[in-house]
């Protein structure tokens, strides 16, 4: 079903209001005070934004082999492995990373089935008397155009 979504914030009744510059003071009678302005309103909507793809991990203090924080890794963007590793990290395993193409579909099944392959992949590494693998920074270069391909 064809919400309008965007067409929405095109009305002229429409004002999205940046909270980081205009903080929200006190919700009124008819509407909204800011610290910069109050707006009548006939509806409130909170769109809180959030970081599901990249919030909890740049909240850690994720670092590479080399001593590289991800958060550094990621300033530009972040870009991974299939949404899975990242090149530097060799035992961080990201489930429904950004790039993961789980995001796409039901992303329980999908952590089952990527969580699922971890464990082999492990098994597999230790059958072979090995204990990391890493994605290269070529495979994960090639993974992230090719997830903005497909996403144009």
């Amino acid at each position: 079903m064809w919400s309008d979504y965007y067409e929405t914030f095109n009305r002229d009744k429409v004002t999205p209001v940046e909270m980081k510059t205009a903080a929200i003071e006190r919700v009124t009678p008819s509407g909204i005070k800011t610290s910069e302005v109050q707006y009548d309103l006939d509806a409130i909507i909170f769109a809180t934004g959030f970081d599901a793809m990249t919030g909890t991990l740049l909240a850690i203090d994720i670092r590479s082999r080399a001593g590289a924080a991800l958060k550094d890794l990621w300033a530009d963007g972040p870009v991974s492995y299939l949404g899975l590793m990242v090149a530097g990290m060799p035992k961080l395993f990201m489930i429904n990373g950004p790039g993961s193409p789980s995001v796409k579909v039901n992303m329980i099944i999908a952590a089952e089935q990527r969580s699922d392959w971890i464990m082999v992949l492990l098994d597999y590494l230790g059958s072979c008397g090995q204990d990391r693998v890493e994605a290269t920074d070529e495979a994960q270069a090639v993974w992230v155009e090719h997830t903005r391909k497909v996403a144009a």
